[in-house]
């Protein structure tokens, strides 16, 4: 957002009417993810949708056990439902086989061990799991990088209002409003798929840095201090 002067009535015609100056900065902080999220997921196939939803609900909770071997608390670990969807027959299939059915359910996982996430993947596809989402990182407290990047964003506006006062002649007055926007970016994302990952367990991962970012819009009076 490009900086902007403006004010009531005549301008600076005395200094009971200020002016005031809007500008937009941003401060960002960087951090070292210390949590790893990612899902896990079972299918089975069967003749009947009540075999297929039970193959799939043994598979989940023999995985669910397999993490649990693995120090994974269970606040950590989430299912997320149960689906069972019809396998059709080919219409122009030489021979039509009987009609399937297909059911699945998928547990998100916090990985706060990351050094362990490899072998606890390797734990989760041994134990019935055959899908794995993709990887993705985080902090499990980003307060304080946020509030990090909130000063160094206020600094960079305040500092970019000193400059265009100074370059007006004039001087910067008190704070009229603060406005924030936050996003955040995350690090590259890990993906792999189940029938890639028999060596999960000595594979290199690469968490990289997690970014914050806060931007800030700054409204100040602008105060004319010559004659």
């Amino acid at each position: 957002m490009p900086a902007s002067a403006q004010a009531g009535g005549e301008y600076f015609a005395d200094k009971a009417k200020l002016a005031r100056i809007t500008v937009e900065a941003e401060g960002t902080a960087t951090a070292r993810p210390d949590m790893a999220l990612l899902q896990v997921s079972v299918s089975r196939e069967a003749k009947t949708a009540k075999a297929a939803a039970e193959e799939a609900a043994q598979a989940l909770q023999n995985v669910f056990a397999a993490l649990k071997r693995q120090n994974i608390d269970d606040k950590d670990m989430q299912s997320n439902g149960l689906t069972v969807d019809t396998i059709y027959p080919l219409e122009n299939a030489k021979a039509k086989g009987e009609t399937r059915f297909r059911a699945g359910a998928s547990l998100s996982l916090k990985i706060r061990d990351t050094k362990k996430l490899g072998q606890i993947i390797d734990a989760a596809l041994a134990n019935g799991a055959n899908g794995m989402s993709d990887i993705s990182w985080a902090n499990s407290d980003p307060r304080p990088f946020y509030t990090a990047a909130r000063q160094q964003a206020m600094a960079n506006a305040l500092e970019k209002v000193k400059t265009y006062a100074q370059a007006a002649g004039v001087t910067a007055g008190q704070i009229l409003r603060i406005e924030e926007v936050s996003g955040n970016s995350g690090p590259p994302r890990l993906y792999a798929r189940a029938k890639s990952m028999s060596a999960m367990a000595d594979m290199p991962v690469a968490e990289g840095e997690e970014s914050y970012t806060v931007r800030v819009v700054l409204t100040m009076q602008l105060i004319n201090d010559r004659p």
